[in-house]
């Protein structure tokens, strides 16, 4: 398994994949996010200024397993926010990579926290679904 740091065109692409594979074939999910993830890869939103933003994901024999995109604000003291985080289930080393990955930025910025959200609100995201995912309402 290889982390890769998304820079290129060529990495979006691969990047945005990941959602379309996880969900193949389960009429209940939408991919609402698509948007908003590539103007975060373009930074020309106001949302970018003054933030760190960088989408990462893990890669398995040269496919996209999992994901998420690494956001730090001044607004939030001292916290790095996971966001926009996809992985394909029993994937645990890759989530693990991601984590880890985490905690080293937290370490070369002198962040104290790690917060897992949804989106990359500066309140923190709306959090993880944890049960029931496959339900519609």
């Amino acid at each position: 398994m290889q982390l890769v740091y998304v820079k290129n065109r060529n990495q979006m692409k691969i990047y945005l994949s990941l959602f379309s594979s996880i969900y193949e074939g389960n009429s209940c999910v939408r991919n609402s996010n698509e948007y908003i993830i590539k103007q975060l890869f373009k930074g020309k939103t106001p949302f970018c200024k003054g933030k760190y933003i960088q989408p990462v994901y893990i890669s398995e024999q040269n496919q996209p397993i999992a994901q998420c995109i690494f956001i730090h604000t001044e607004k939030l003291e001292g916290t790095l926010q996971v966001s926009f985080f996809e992985a394909f289930p029993e994937k645990q080393v890759a989530i693990d990579m991601l984590i880890n990955e985490a905690i080293k930025i937290c370490r070369e910025k002198g962040l104290k926290r790690v917060v897992i959200g949804i989106n990359g609100h500066v309140n923190y995201g709306l959090g993880l679904l944890v049960d029931s995912f496959h339900i519609p309402y």
